[in-house]
This record gives structure tokens, C-alpha cells and sequence, in this order.
């Protein structure tokens, strides 16, 4: 009787867990030598996980929390990718991309857009390069943003901004995203995208 009570609790537990909704806010902006990163993740109204980057010109710092405990990961982020990547056999460039892609469609499925947000300022001396970049910037930008908009539900429509700048070498960008989904959305989709490069 134990038992079944447990496996029910765990039951109950999973299917919760699968239904429950995270609320996603990326901010990103790079001006002049200075750029920032900060990635907030709720469950209602609770701070699941908070991260912030930030580097000016060469120097780098970074603060994890966790349900508000702080986490050092100033030391051991360096070669994170590189070392867990080698330990677990996973090779993402093994990976087909068509494959990625239609995982990447269905995490989108069911994920709610409140806000994207995409600002870049761009320069370069010669008038007749900077006017060339901005365009290829437009068609690309628009590229990328088209498989988000036709698999997730936008709540209002994405607002872009490309502007130049003539006569001077600089990049600015301003990146604001804010989105709903679900955990188990994530971990299903998580699961396929783990043994699709677990089984290459």
C-alpha cells in the first residue's frame, strides 16, 4: 500500500510537472565595448532561475541563482560545454540539421510570445557597404524569425529595427524576448534533441 501510494504520489507528481507553464524573459544588448546578457525564468510568481553576464572589454562576470541561492560559476563555466560534451559522447556537428530543425518546431508548439524585441544599429565607413550590410541584415534577421513565428503563437507582432549608420565602424543591438511554455514540452523535446546525439 505503501508503494502505490508513493507511485501515485510520483504519478501526480510528473503529470503536474509536465502541464506546468514557464515564463521566459531573455535580455540581451551589446553598445560600443560593453555587453550584457540576462535570462530570468519563473514558475508563476516564483524566480526559478536568474542569470546574468556581463563583459566590458575583455573582463567577464557572471551570477547564477537558483531559486535565489547563489551559484559560483565563475570557475568552473569556462570549458563546461567542451568537457561535458567529451565525457557524455556527444557530438552536435554529428547531428543532422533537417533533424534539429524539426525538434525545434516542436518545442515551439504551444510556446506563447509576448514580446520579441530586436533593435541593431550598424556602420561601417564606406556608405555603399554599410547600405548592402543593413539589407543582408534584414533579409537574415527575417530568415531566422520566420520558423519562430509560423510554429509559436505570437501575442503581438515582432518589432525589428535595422538602422545605419554612415560614415563610422560600429555595431549596437538591443534584444528583448519574452515567452511562455511548458516543462514538459521542454523535456520531451530535450529527450528526442539526447538521443538523436547520443545515437551519432
Amino acid at each position: 500500500m505503501k508503494y502505490i501510494s508513493f507511485g501515485l504520489l510520483v504519478f501526480i507528481f510528473l503529470v503536474a510537472l509536465y502541464f506546468l507553464p514557464l515564463k521566459v524573459k531573455v535580455k540581451s544588448r551589446k553598445e560600443g565595448g560593453t555587453i550584457s546578457l540576462e535570462i530570468e525564468i519563473n514558475i508563476f510568481f516564483v524566480k526559478l532561475l536568474r542569470f546574468n553576464l556581463h563583459s566590458f572589454e575583455g573582463s567577464k562576470s557572471s551570477v547564477l541563482k537558483v531559486l535565489g541561492i547563489n551559484l559560483n560559476i565563475e570557475k568552473r563555466g569556462k570549458d563546461l560545454y567542451k568537457k561535458s560534451g567529451e565525457s557524455l559522447g556527444i557530438s552536435v556537428k554529428n547531428m543532422g540539421f533537417f533533424e534539429i530543425l524539426r525538434i525545434f518546431k516542436d518545442m515551439l508548439k504551444g510556446t506563447v510570445v509576448y514580446r520579441f524585441y530586436l533593435a541593431i544599429k550598424v556602420g561601417l565607413e564606406d556608405a555603399a557597404y554599410t547600405a548592402i550590410l543593413t539589407g543582408s541584415l534584414w533579409g537574415m534577421v527575417y530568415t531566422a524569425i520566420m520558423p519562430f513565428y509560423n510554429n509559436a503563437k505570437f501575442l503581438n507582432p515582432p518589432e525589428v529595427h535595422i538602422m545605419p549608420i554612415y560614415g563610422e565602424n560600429r555595431v549596437e543591438g538591443d534584444l528583448i524576448c519574452i515567452f511562455k511554455t511548458r516543462c514538459g514540452n521542454i523535456i520531451i523535446n530535450g529527450m528526442k534533441l539526447w538521443n538523436n546525439l547520443k545515437g551519432r
